[in-house]
């Protein structure tokens, strides 16, 4: 349920105050929050901008002087020893040793991160560089990383690089012996198992295995093909077609056409002579008889080829077949050799892995001592072109600029929480909570304050019987919300019989004017209901209906209404309240009729009745009252009006 504000109008209200208060209080609370978000980012983003230590730089430059350095050959060397002395000045060893003379905090990967070394090829000129916080010992360490050098260079020309090259010839002789033996197994493994090659197509079993499995593909294609032409032929045979061998195509096409000319010559002769004439004539006959002859002949070759056809493919049929099984039978058997092979071919791939192994080891033992070996036709003089300076100027970071960005970001941060402000909190005017604010008149001002600004009194400032909402007491109070269940049962159960029947007449739906109006002839005590002047038919549970026809007893002769002549609505809310507060009940000075109307509404409510079906049930109910009701909780699926119990469900 949710509470409504309820404000009590005294003599001097101000009806615009409330909204000009609130409007000054959201003005001061967004610029609270503009400025204290902008001040929280700026303190933050400067502490962090300042915090950070300055970075400096100290550098020197090492020209390498070559004295023939107009021969090409020169210049290709020095080239290449150049990009060496780069990579040799940032190699562990120097730096171990930069390190150990330095004596400080330092370690080879903060120093390498503190140094680099840019290259110029054609002035021959290294640049070193070291960048840090420690402005004090950017120059001691550069000078030391030069020394260092210096002596690392000087000590490749010492005897130590001869007594170097002889180690490594030990090693390489004793290398050369395994790698022969190694290579001796490998070729003796591969000649006893006729191994020629890693590669597996390149031996003879798996290469016969991979020509056979070629071969038995041709030979299943081979039989695919006769066994489709040859059912293609008998199938042409049988539907009636002319078929031929295509070797005797040609002999037959010869055939077709002696045939044609000696037509043709009969249709000319037959055109000029008649027939009793040309059967007479001996070269005519003669020719008719060649035709004839010819045709006999053509079809007895035709024929002859279509049997000889059929033959010829059912023999390839039966040779492809027969070859198919044959190769499919080798290459099965060849399949089991190469998988054996196969394994041996692993064995051998793993000697062959250790001979690789060995040669790397030897090509790497032969690279390190050629290195060794090599002398430079002209050792290049090392001269220091710039000797490294105390560092006392900063090259980051720019505090300023970098503090002017952080003050940009606070501002827009702080822009940023406005807007959010706006958002939730609205534009200034004073924000709903969703819940209906009534404005409620102190009884002891009277009717004026109903009129605010000369205008009439709100709509919703009247209950159901006209008369505005009031409270009993002055000051702010909240507007009544609907009871629990537990609390109308104590209503009931705790009054009297006619508190009871009030209470119950409430609950069944009958609205103050409808309880006031009763009278002992509309009670149906039959059938347990009233019946009421707007039509409906009140249903009232059988106890309650005891209870009503016991307080009848009572009644004055006469009188026609249950209930005693000063009975009124102001008579009906007092007796309420008073059970309110004998009960303990939350709110006890709110208690009304209309609070138990609203209770009943909200019920129905929750039964699932739709706002536009509470008359139908209720009888009916006032703005305000309505107004109230839309905001109450109901169930997503309403029911039809009809189906809905309409009695409260007490303990009858």
């Amino acid at each position: 349920m949710h509470t409504r504000p309820v404000d009590v109008l005294p003599p001097d209200y101000d009806p615009h105050r409330h909204q000009r208060d609130e409007q000054t209080r959201i003005r001061k609370q967004r610029w609270l929050v503009f400025s204290a978000v902008t001040i929280l980012v700026a303190l933050i983003g400067l502490a962090l901008v300042w915090m950070r230590p300055a970075v400096y730089q100290s550098q020197a430059r090492l020209y390498f002087d070559y004295p023939s350095g107009t021969d090409t050959s020169v210049q290709d060397v020095a080239q290449q020893q150049l990009s060496l002395h780069r990579q040799r000045l940032l190699a562990a060893d120097i730096l171990t040793q930069v390190v150990e003379q330095q004596g400080n905090s330092l370690d080879i990967a903060s120093l390498r991160q503190m140094l680099s070394v840019s290259l110029d090829v054609d002035a021959r000129v290294l640049l070193l560089r070291a960048t840090g916080s420690r402005s004090g010992e950017l120059a001691s360490i550069v000078q030391t990383w030069i020394d260092v050098f210096r002596s690392a260079d000087q000590l490749q020309l010492d005897s130590d690089t001869q007594r170097e090259i002889r180690r490594i010839d030990d090693q390489l002789e004793q290398l050369e012996q395994r790698l022969s033996d190694a290579r001796g197994l490998m070729q003796a493994f591969g000649q006893q198992h006729n191994i020629v090659s890693l590669e597996r197509t390149e031996n003879r079993a798996l290469n016969t295995v991979t020509g056979i499995s070629k071969a038995l593909d041709q030979a299943r294609a081979e039989y695919a093909q006769f066994k489709g032409l040859l059912e293609s032929v008998r199938q042409g045979i049988a539907q009636g077609q002319t078929i031929v061998r295509p070797a005797d195509e040609a002999r037959l096409s010869n055939l077709s056409d002696q045939i044609e000319v000696l037509e043709q010559e009969l249709s000319d002769l037959s055109e000029r002579f008649t027939d009793e004439y040309m059967a007479l004539d001996p070269d005519i006959v003669a020719k008719q008889r060649s035709l004839q002859q010819l045709k006999n002949y053509k079809e007895e070759q035709r024929q002859l080829s279509q049997q000889q056809y059929l033959l010829e493919l059912e023999r390839q049929v039966t040779a492809a077949d027969a070859k198919r099984q044959r190769l499919s039978d080798e290459l099965n058997l060849l399949n089991k050799d190469a998988a054996a092979f196969s394994d041996i071919l692993a064995e051998y791939q793993q000697r062959a892995e250790l001979v690789d192994q060995l040669q790397v080891s030897r090509d790497q033992l032969r690279n390190q001592r050629l290195s060794l070996e090599v002398i430079l036709p002209d050792v290049p003089q090392i001269d220091v072109l710039e000797a490294p300076q105390i560092a006392d100027t900063p090259i980051a970071p720019d505090y300023w600029l970098d503090s002017l960005w952080v003050v940009v970001g606070a501002l827009s941060c702080g822009f940023i929480s406005l807007l959010l402000h706006w958002l939730v909190m609205g534009s200034g005017r004073p924000v709903s909570s969703g819940a209906t604010h009534y404005t409620v008149v102190n009884p002891q001002q009277g009717p004026s304050a109903l009129s605010l600004s000369g205008g009439e009194a709100d709509p919703r400032l009247l209950a159901d019987g006209g008369a505005p909402l009031s409270l009993p007491q002055a000051g702010t109070g909240v507007v009544p919300t609907p009871l629990s269940q537990t609390a109308v049962q104590q209503l009931y159960d705790g009054g009297n019989d006619r508190s009871k029947c009030i209470v119950g007449l409430l609950m069944c739906g009958a609205s103050v004017d409808d309880l006031l109006g009763i009278t002992v002839e509309q009670l149906d005590s039959e059938h347990n209901r009233v019946p009421l002047t707007d039509g409906r038919q009140l249903e009232l549970p059988a106890p309650l209906m005891s209870v009503l026809k016991a307080l009848t007893g009572a009644v004055t002769a006469g009188s026609g209404s249950i209930w005693p002549v000063h009975y009124n609505p102001e008579a009906v809310d007092q007796l309420l309240i008073n059970l309110a507060h004998d009960h303990g009940i939350e709110q006890a000075d709110s208690l009304t009729a209309q609070r138990l109307r609203l209770t009943y509404l909200a019920s129905l409510m929750e039964k699932g009745c739709r706002l536009s079906d509470l008359e139908l049930i209720a009888g009916a109910i006032s703005a305000p009252l309505l107004a109230v009701c839309r905001e109450q909780s109901r169930p997503a699926q309403a029911l039809d009006w009809q189906q809905i119990d309409p009695i409260y469900p007490l303990k009858w």
